[in-house]
């Protein structure tokens, strides 16, 4: 709270401050609310911020729910979870189900279900199909949980696996202020003993002082791969306010550098959950690595769409292309698709 009695929240430059009157709707009021330094954004634009910001607060705080049950599912003795896996009781902490009705539900406040109210699916909802579902994770996921001062990696078996093999398990320390191919290794773990469907298993524990004096810039990559398959995550361990010394002036610079409709997509490219008429490759360039990089259209189109992928990083490489599945008979244009599509990241926004 500041000497004026005003709650303010900074995130690099994004102010907010209620005060103790009640919030008036007028431009002058939320502008007052939610600006960042040095901004010429209208209105509308703060209020895109402002969605972008809680879709984003929401998902991560979902994503560590999830990551808390899953961690915690065999080893809840008595009730009271452990982070160690001594004990095991298998199946106590397989209690998910709370959050079914969140994730199916379409509800018009800005936070509490994952699909808006115009049916699009939020940046909660993308994280959550692209962070626990098989297809996604077919040799397991890696848990990473930041709890006080200490940070857990655990690995989550896959739930079904066609051929039982060694898993590698690698964390790397990327870094934010340009496209690295070969980032730091901080470990390499091999698997040996496993089973489907079974218990998470440790694979590192680390107190916060000493990852940060490997991984200064508060950035861990996780990649598991068992000689057929690979699959990657990054995970960031400081909030923006502490990364903020570390941000690229360049960040957020991410654009649409083209769309183009597409006649034939591959058996393995991922279906949308309605029958689509069209479909778009979008590609996007960035200066810098970006995180959670988020494209929406235009709500007011009234198109009924879905991404192939959406609220994603780009750690590795400065290009990314994704599909635009469009639902129902439209005559829309790639270049009207470009128009009518944001694209917003955490430094486009936190710049």
């Amino acid at each position: 709270m500041g000497q004026d009695g005003k709650f303010r929240l900074d995130l690099r430059g994004v102010v907010i401050a209620p005060s103790t009157s009640s919030l008036s709707p007028s431009q002058t009021d939320f502008e007052g609310r939610l600006r960042p330094k040095n901004s010429t954004l209208n209105v509308q634009g703060l209020k895109n911020i402002w969605a972008y910001l809680t879709q984003l607060y929401q998902a991560i705080a979902y994503k560590t729910h999830i990551n808390q049950l899953e961690r915690h599912r065999c080893t809840i003795s008595n009730g009271i979870p452990s982070d160690d896996c001594y004990n095991v009781r298998r199946g106590q902490g397989n209690s998910m189900g709370h959050l079914y009705w969140q994730l199916n539900d379409i509800w018009a406040a800005p936070t509490w279900s994952t699909i808006d109210v115009v049916g699009q699916w939020k940046i909660s909802h993308y994280l959550a199909i692209r962070d626990t579902s098989t297809v996604s994770h077919p040799i397991g996921r890696i848990i990473v949980s930041h709890i006080r001062e200490r940070v857990l990696i655990n690995w989550v078996p896959p739930i079904k696996s066609s051929a039982k093999s060694n898993i590698i398990i690698r964390i790397l320390c990327p870094s934010i202020a340009y496209f690295d191919q070969q980032p730091t290794v901080l470990l390499e773990n091999r698997v040996e003993q496993w089973e489907p469907n079974g218990c998470p298993i440790k694979i590192a524990k680390f107190e916060k002082n000493q990852l940060l004096s490997k991984c200064p810039l508060g950035v861990l990559s996780t990649i598991i791969n068992n000689g057929i398959q690979q699959t990657n995550d990054t995970v960031l361990i400081l909030t923006p306010k502490y990364m903020r010394r570390f941000w690229p002036k360049k960040a957020g610079l991410i654009k649409i550098e083209s769309i183009k409709p597409v006649d034939r997509i591959t058996f393995n490219t991922p279906r949308p959950p309605f029958r689509w008429k069209h479909v778009f490759e979008i590609d996007l360039i960035s200066e810098v690595p970006e995180f959670y990089v988020w494209l929406t259209v235009d709500p007011f189109k009234d198109m009924d769409g879905w991404f192939t992928q959406n609220a994603f990083n780009m750690i590795t490489s400065n290009r990314k292309t994704i599909l635009y599945f469009l639902k129902g008979n439209s005559s829309l244009s790639p270049n009207e698709l470009k128009k009518a599509t944001k694209v917003y990241s955490l430094g486009s926004v936190l710049s």
